[in-house]
């Protein structure tokens, strides 16, 4: 086991959940979503992200269902359209990104949901491990039954970095805040891979493994939610100068007063293939 790359102990992350209320902590500036997909449920994590990449688990919604009838992705269509009031003076937010995983069993419902999603950036994404791949790729493969953008995320160094982001100890750049009500067997859950180190002809191999009899979902769904990140980033999303435009607005008297959108659309990025 490579101890360097160990998540901190279970029972110290839960003796750090927060309780910052009903309202959207102050710091978040954009919204993401990581989706993973079971054979009788989707779970999914909303997370806000303020400068710095310092990050709050705002949501964790498990939506019961059979993922090949549609009433469930109907659920998941409801919940990814919600809006958060801010407690500054800004527009209402919504959620920027989302990440699906479609490396299951019912890949082809993933493929039809965000068939139609792709102005929204709603992304079906699939999981490659490996030294070196890249938490976003340069274009997303269409080697799939209807041609729908699949984007081949680097899970590795995604969970390297979110683990390293776990042992930091004390607010801002990077840090992880998590809510009150969050359980036990969900930090169970977010810790349960290890990073385990073979030898190939000589050479050392770092792989990744779920701890026996442990399930991994909201740690999948924390690697989604970065790329999610990362993918917004590639449109040339700022975050950190989104964060500042934020934190520069005055706070409200009501943290729950809804602030609507501008008609002006915000200037973004674009490549001729997420059009595709």
């Amino acid at each position: 086991e490579d101890r360097s790359a160990a998540p901190p102990d279970v029972y110290g992350l839960a003796a750090r959940r927060e309780d910052w209320g009903e309202a959207l902590p102050d710091g978040v500036a954009l919204i993401t979503a990581g989706c993973d997909v079971q054979n009788d449920r989707l779970e999914v994590e909303l997370v806000g992200w303020g400068a710095d990449e310092e990050s709050w688990s705002l949501d964790h919604v498990i939506l019961r269902g059979d993922p090949s009838a549609p009433q469930v992705w109907k659920e998941l269509e409801d919940l990814l359209l919600q809006t958060f009031p801010h407690p500054r003076a800004v527009p209402d937010l919504t959620i920027s990104g989302v990440c699906i995983d479609s490396g299951g069993h019912h890949s082809q419902a993933v493929y039809e949901f965000v068939r139609d999603k792709q102005r929204r950036r709603v992304w079906a994404i699939k999981g490659v491990g490996g030294t070196g791949k890249p938490a976003w790729p340069r274009k997303p493969s269409l080697n799939n039954k209807g041609q729908i953008p699949l984007y081949l995320i680097g899970v590795d160094g995604l969970k390297e970095a979110f683990y390293a982001r776990l042992r930091l100890d004390r607010p801002g750049a990077g840090y992880c805040h998590f809510p009150i009500g969050r359980t036990e067997t969900w930090f169970e859950q977010l810790t349960s891979e290890k990073c385990l180190v073979r030898y190939s002809r000589g050479r050392p191999v770092r792989e990744w493994h779920v701890t026996a009899g442990k399930r991994n979902e909201a740690l999948d769904n924390r690697v989604y939610n970065a790329a999610a990140l990362a993918g917004l980033r590639s449109l040339g999303f700022d975050l950190d100068a989104l964060a500042a435009k934020v934190t520069a607005k005055p706070m409200k008297s009501d943290p729950f007063e809804r602030i609507p959108a501008t008609s002006k659309t915000p200037t973004v990025i674009r490549s001729s293939w997420m059009d595709a």
